[in-house]
């Protein structure tokens, strides 16, 4: 009787040892459809956005302002703007987005929350031989924390005030 008792319990082990690698089997499984998943949604919900230079007309000159629209219908807790360097263009000082006491030319700024169909904006200068449009890096993410980096064309003004 022993014998038999201690065949079953030989063969309960095994039983038991196969079900935990098949069970690890599917652990990884559907971790691996998770980060497929993952990887999709973030994928589908790539931002864009929609990037325009509005001119101010006033008194002793102008001023502009960069005008950044998110297109598409998802909200955004963070976004990102850099202007790269040579272009002629940088954002101003003393202004939300920008760091405290950043020296010129600021050529990086932050804004957010962004909702759909809805703009951030942040007065921007140029110098006096400045391109006529430029690719801005946009670096975003929502609050799930999935996050993006998009390029965004912007065309300049082609007779700016300049600074």
């Amino acid at each position: 009787m022993s014998g038999f008792a201690l065949a079953v319990s030989f063969l309960a082990l095994v039983v038991s040892l196969v079900a935990a690698v098949f069970t690890y089997q599917q652990k990884v499984a559907a971790e691996g459809t998770l980060k497929v998943e993952s990887d999709r949604l973030t994928d589908e919900r790539m931002p864009t956005f929609d990037a325009s230079i509005v001119t101010h007309d006033g008194e002793g000159g102008g001023w502009y302002h960069l005008a950044l629209r998110l297109d598409t219908p998802w909200h955004l807790a963070k976004v990102h703007v850099s202007i790269p360097e040579h272009h002629g263009m940088s954002f101003t000082p003393d202004q939300r987005g920008i760091e405290a006491g950043a020296l010129s030319p600021i050529l990086m700024s932050t804004g957010g929350p962004l909702e759909p169909a809805r703009d951030l904006t942040w007065r921007v200068q140029f110098d006096e031989s400045h391109a006529h449009e430029a690719r801005l890096p946009v670096t975003c993410s929502d609050r799930d924390g999935r996050h993006w980096t998009v390029s965004v064309v912007v065309a300049l003004p082609t007779e700016a005030w300049f600074v």
